[in-house]
This record gives structure tokens, C-alpha cells and sequence, in this order.
């Protein structure tokens, strides 16, 4: 496990991109325009192809809301509606993301890089700390529910593939990676009561 845990952890920073996906977008706050994907394309618009070497901009977000009439409209995410405006990330005073209906979302708190870097990093400390005898039971209940909290990030990549906005590749790479978190679930569970027992 510890094996894993470290080639998993150096995979984050060689390739954050095979872990883009997977993150939630209610967990991430908008990406410095620096640190897109690509300049002029907004991170939570992207969508990369697991078949294809480039990342590929998807159609603009849309956000409905209230215009100053108290009119039902439609405007595109990021910009402000009338005097209610829409909360969204794009919005000055406005931190984080924003989902769909414009409510700013409080889990947002970092990037979807940060939180890439952030998950190697504690995946590099839960490799070193199932190796030392006096952590071991610890770090293996925290391996469990960290398996636990990456399911769901699973199951909402794999929601987003079979959307309107999926690809086949998407799909195909998403729908072999979630099984994956169930093995792993157990093994590290396992590993904790085998060692609660010595």
C-alpha cells in the first residue's frame, strides 16, 4: 500500500492532469488565469479528452437569473444580473466558485491544482506513515477514509462523463477508474484491523 500510496503522490505533480477530473467543482475556487489550463479558457469549461493530447474548451456556461425588472434571463456565467446579481466566482467581492444557479459554493476553497497538489501531498505522508510501526493503524484509517472521500469525487467524474458535455474517452476512463476505489477501500481497512489485532 505504501508503494502505491507514493507512485500515486509523485503522479499528482508529474501529471495533475490525470486527476483534473476527478476533482468536484463545488470544491474549487476559480484558477488565476496563470494557472489555466489554457489562457482564455475558464479551468471549470474545460474538458480533457483521456484519448486526445489536448485540452478542448467546451461551450460557454450559462447563468439564469433575475434582471433588474424582476425579468427571468439568461447571461453568461461571470457576469453580474441587474441589481441581485448572481454571486458567481466571476463577480468582484465574490469568492470561490459559483455552481450553476449562480449560489457561491462554501466548499470552495482552493484550485482544482491546489487540491491535486494537496491530496499527493497527503498521499506521500500516508505512504511514509504506514511504514512506521507507532503510525501505522493511524494512517491506515486515515488511508480508509481518505479512499472513502476520493469515491465521491469518482462518482461525480463519472456523472460528468455520461452528461451532456462527456466524451467516450471520459467515459470509458471513468467508468474502469471507480470500481478501482472499492479494492482499495478494504485493503487499507485491512491493513488497520490487522494491525489493531498484533
Amino acid at each position: 500500500m505504501s508503494a502505491l500510496l507514493a507512485a500515486s503522490a509523485l503522479k499528482h505533480f508529474r501529471d495533475p492532469s490525470f486527476y483534473r477530473q476527478v476533482v468536484p467543482g463545488y470544491l474549487c475556487r476559480e484558477e488565476p488565469k496563470d494557472q489555466a489550463p489554457r489562457a482564455g479558457v475558464d479551468a471549470d469549461l474545460v474538458s480533457a479528452d483521456p484519448d486526445a493530447d489536448t485540452v478542448v474548451p467546451e461551450p460557454a456556461a450559462v447563468v439564469f437569473g433575475m434582471s433588474e425588472a424582476g425579468i427571468p434571463e439568461a447571461r453568461p456565467a461571470g457576469t453580474s444580473g441587474g441589481a441581485r446579481g448572481n454571486g458567481s466566482a466571476g463577480d468582484p467581492g465574490s469568492p470561490g466558485h459559483a455552481d450553476r444557479s449562480g449560489t457561491p459554493t462554501p466548499l470552495a476553497i482552493m484550485t482544482r491544482g491546489e487540491w491535486i497538489a494537496v491530496s499527493g501531498l497527503i498521499e506521500a505522508g500516508a505512504a511514509v506513515g504506514l511504514l512506521v510501526p507507532a503510525t501505522r493503524r493511524f494512517t491506515a484509517t486515515g488511508v480508509t477514509a481518505m479512499y472513502a472521500a476520493f469515491t465521491a469525487g469518482h462518482i461525480d467524474a463519472l456523472r460528468r462523463a455520461y452528461g451532456p458535455r462527456g466524451s467516450a474517452g471520459q467515459r470509458k476512463a471513468h467508468t474502469l477508474r471507480l470500481p478501482f476505489q472499492v479494492p482499495l477501500i478494504l485493503w487499507a481497512w485491512s491493513l488497520r484491523k490487522k494491525i489493531a489485532r498484533q
